[in-house]
């Protein structure tokens, strides 16, 4: 018989039952909003989807009441909302960036995503690119709704500080127009598309 010099290997050659404590599973039927939509079960993009299924997946929190959540406060709600806000702009951060690439959308002036005209772009018109059109400007609209809560939270919080300087709300609309990408298009002041170099 061959001699073994490992504890364990000699323990798992020998039978023994080792006891393992396994934490409790609880299976469910249902799938999450984000477990859904990347089967392709549900095709709409579902609002703060990726939220929903980080919440039932972890948790971090156990009130006094039971639950898997923090107690709120008007402060810990709004922190919360700009987690929420941030996590879509991140959620949505490639495939903005892929159709800023190929001219479906641009920046604009005030700090939202815009279609970009198809005479502008010279984008051919068929039904495939009518679709992308269609997700795109689903994203873009998904994108611009965080980007302006998140504005208006980061502008009352600089006249709460005391912060504010003139021109703060430009600056800070113009945050993503002033990091295009060269190639990208953006919508100047004038509401003229130009492309950057």
């Amino acid at each position: 018989m061959q001699t073994v010099k490992d504890p364990l290997e000699r323990i798992v050659r020998e039978g023994s039952c080792i006891s393992v404590d396994i934490p409790p599973i609880t299976l469910t039927p249902r799938r999450t909003a984000a477990e859904r939509q990347l089967i392709g079960e549900e095709s709409d993009i579902e609002k703060d989807g990726w939220l929903i299924a980080s919440s039932r997946s972890s948790g971090l929190y156990t009130g006094s009441d039971g639950s898997d959540s923090p107690p709120l406060t008007v402060a810990s709600e709004t922190e919360r909302r700009y987690y929420v806000e941030q996590g879509v702009l991140e959620f949505y951060a490639d495939p903005i960036q892929a159709y800023r690439a190929r001219g479906i959308l641009g920046e604009s002036y005030a700090g939202i995503l815009k279609l970009i005209p198809a005479g502008v772009a010279g984008r051919e018109d068929s039904a495939r690119m009518r679709d992308e059109i269609t997700r795109a400007r689903e994203m873009a609209a998904e994108v611009n709704r965080s980007r302006i809560w998140l504005y208006d939270f980061q502008i009352s919080r600089a006249r709460q500080q005391g912060t504010t300087t003139p021109g703060i709300e430009d600056q800070i609309r113009r945050h993503y127009y002033d990091r295009a990408r060269s190639g990208e298009w953006i919508e100047d002041e004038r509401g003229r598309w130009v492309r950057v170099n």
